[in-house]
């Protein structure tokens, strides 16, 4: 069964104690199945999304959800490797033994020198610096008695963050995919997978800027942004400007975005997380249910899913 996840609102504007507290309550309340965070050491807007640099810091922003909800899981998407792999441990296991569920960790490599920078971890130790880290909270997780009390997520959008995840028997974080970049990585991902006797769990992230008034999505994001969107997240559209977007951007009535949506569970995709950046804090709430009720259908009974239990 594919589950369904939301980008917490803790960057940007309206990244403030009371609608950040507020949005956890009502993506519970509405259904989804997680809630994921972004991560940043210094976090700068992209050119297509509002001027803001308020930031609430990841590990701190799904705390704080976690202790105004109590079924919906929670996600570290990604978190990138300008921390010690001992201090990731420590948050990982603070986040769920405060959570009280499950917990999502996802590890990339990030996109942005300058915070390597900062940190002190030079471009030539960032792939080390990520194995080192998924390996330490692999063996901390495998030994707690009762099951794993968090999931690892393999973040990258091409083959071979596809073979990594496969190798690694970890869940596979595929960002931002168009139909046409998913669809081979996702063949490559079943071949790989029936070789090596099992297949991760496939999350993909969604730009949704859906108006529940308007019952429309891509209202509020000008035409001119989205290939900038895409381009910050995995995978690429042909290399073309101007090309197919749909799977990373949603678009349209309600009949094309339930194609959309569709389509990537079609292709494989188990979790998929939809990002509302672009809906303000008087209109998120609104925004996420209605796109819960019209488009995605009544929520499965709580408990009933979880975007991390892999499968063999």
């Amino acid at each position: 069964m594919t589950t369904y996840g939301l980008v917490l609102p803790h960057f940007g504007r309206d990244a403030r104690r009371a609608p950040l507290l507020e949005a956890a309550r009502r993506a519970e309340a509405a259904g989804y199945d997680c809630l994921w965070a972004r991560d940043h050491l210094v976090y700068t807007p992209h050119p297509w999304e509002p001027r803001s640099d308020r930031f609430v810091e990841q590990y701190v922003a799904l705390s704080a959800a976690a202790a105004v909800t109590r079924r919906i899981e929670l996600g570290a998407g990604v978190t990138i490797p300008f921390r010690p792999p001992r201090h990731v441990l420590t948050l990982a296991e603070s986040l769920s033994a405060l959570a009280e569920r499950r917990v999502h960790i996802g590890l990339g490599r990030g996109d942005y020198v300058s915070e390597m920078e900062l940190s002190g971890v030079s471009a030539e130790r960032v792939a080390d610096r990520r194995r080192e880290t998924f390996d330490l909270l692999d063996a901390a997780a495998s030994r707690v008695s009762g099951g794993r009390p968090f999931e690892l997520w393999w973040a990258g959008g091409g083959r071979p963050a596809v073979a990594a995840a496969v190798g690694r028997r970890a869940n596979w974080l595929a960002g931002r995919q168009t139909l046409a970049t998913f669809a081979p990585l996702t063949e490559e991902l079943d071949r790989l997978g029936e070789r090596a006797g099992w297949r991760p769990k496939v999350a993909v992230w969604v730009l949704a800027d859906y108006d529940a008034a308007r019952e429309v999505a891509g209202g509020r994001l000008p035409d001119r942004a989205l290939m900038a969107a895409f381009g910050r997240g995995g995978g690429k559209a042909g290399g073309a400007p101007g090309g197919d977007l749909r799977g990373s951007v949603l678009l349209g009535g309600p009949p094309e975005i339930r194609a959309d949506v569709a389509a990537l569970r079609s292709l494989g995709a188990d979790h998929i997380v939809f990002d509302f950046r672009f809906s303000g804090a008087d209109t998120w709430a609104d925004d996420v249910r209605g796109f819960r009720e019209r488009i995605l259908g009544t929520p499965g009974r709580p408990g009933g899913g979880s975007p991390g239990r892999v499968r063999g």
